[in-house]
């Protein structure tokens, strides 16, 4: 598998969730972690949204099996955020982008994904059984949970 179809594949781990990378986890990985909460469906805010900032910038991410990985999460507007992912550490050759975006109240990927829960644990994403979480540690520090166990972590890259 080339570099560039590998981040390409992680990057809709992260966009998409566990479900729909290539298939290496365990059952009940790919099928979600059933112990969530049932959904809040409950109108979101341009505060919640705007509590996500802690992601935009450049970042080196880990815990991948096909070694690091590079993204960059931008805010375009208030209500749009782009992710772009990069071949390599130099972030000079995109190699996908993704939005994650607040419309008519609700936090949603441009790929189907949406923001189920927002609490200590962090943000909660879903697409079909597919769920995901954003969690941030430090400012230059934040995680991924994938499924029930796959964590990455994301570590800022120092701007150049």
């Amino acid at each position: 598998m080339n570099r560039s179809f590998a981040l390409a594949a992680l990057s809709l781990v992260l966009a998409c969730g566990a479900g729909d990378r290539e298939d290496t986890a365990q059952p009940a990985e790919r099928s979600g972690d059933s112990t969530l909460a049932a959904p809040d469906t409950s109108r979101r805010t341009l505060a919640e949204f705007q509590a996500l900032r802690y992601v935009e910038g450049d970042w080196r991410g880990s815990g991948y099996a096909g070694g690091p990985f590079f993204e960059r999460y931008h805010f375009v507007n208030d209500s749009t955020i782009e992710m772009t992912t990069w071949t390599d550490s130099t972030l000079t050759t995109p190699a996908e982008r993704k939005q994650y975006m607040l419309r008519q109240g609700i936090i949603q990927t441009d790929d189907g994904g949406r923001l189920v829960r927002v609490d200590a644990d962090g943000h909660h994403f879903q697409r079909g059984s597919s769920r995901w979480t954003f969690r941030q540690v430090s400012s230059d520090r934040w995680t991924a949970r994938v499924g029930p166990s796959t964590i990455y972590t994301m570590d800022r890259i120092a701007s150049r």
